[in-house]
């Protein structure tokens, strides 16, 4: 039960300089229902390990390890009272930490470090937007925006938010987009974005005739 993590060579054998034989402990034990999200801050040559508490609670804890496997430090994070499981973090290219999580299972909520691990308390910590389906969470690494894709009555919705974790108006209607197509099941919808400009979203439909196909 004791999460590790691995470094891997370009010719696909572990890198023998990091952890032991490629293979690092970062933490002695972890549940099994914790979600954990591994990001590389390049700036700073250094991996960041998010784990998340059991999903009854809310926050984690955050790794910052360095490039031969070594633990540097470890700091707390909540997301304040109610659930809010962490759903991912990711970090931009200045070494800034955004973490997310669905509040009450309602709400996106978020939290910013800066590269030191000080929190950003500026950076707004909820978004007033419900939705349908779990939401995920994506990271515009150039600028520190951020998309959420999730849903509204069955249908794609993204919510663009600005690096300061407001809603980002200038982007569809007040921040939002909806695509008009009806989709099966939560797993399905995916998104991802393209050098920092394009969003390429993808899901399995089913249009009036009936006959399940697949968008893009």
């Amino acid at each position: 039960l004791s999460p590790k993590i691995a470094k891997v060579s370009l010719n696909g054998s572990f890198d023998g300089d990091f952890g032991t034989n490629g293979i690092a402990v970062y933490e002695d034990y972890l549940l099994s229902n914790q979600v954990t999200s591994v990001s590389y801050d390049q700036q700073n040559n250094k991996i960041l390990v998010v784990t998340g508490k059991a999903i009854q609670t809310s926050g984690g804890t955050i790794y910052k390890i360095n490039p031969i496997g070594v633990v540097e430090s470890e700091r707390q994070f909540s997301f304040g009272n109610g659930l809010a499981p962490l759903s991912s973090a990711d970090n931009d290219t200045s070494g800034n930490l955004y973490v997310f999580g669905n509040f009450n299972d309602e709400k996106p909520v978020s939290l910013k470090f800066n590269s030191a691990g000080n929190q950003d308390n500026s950076y707004q910590l909820m978004t007033n937007f419900s939705w349908t389906w779990t939401p995920r969470y994506y990271l515009n690494r150039s600028d520190g925006s951020s998309f959420i894709l999730t849903s509204k009555y069955a249908k794609p919705t993204i919510l663009k938010r600005t690096p300061n974790g407001i809603i980002d108006t200038s982007f569809g209607t007040n921040g939002i987009v909806t695509l008009n197509y009806l989709y099966d099941g939560d797993t399905s919808l995916k998104m991802n974005v393209y050098n920092g400009n394009k969003i390429i979203l993808t899901g399995i439909t089913t249009p009036t005739t009936g006959n399940r196909e697949v968008f893009l």
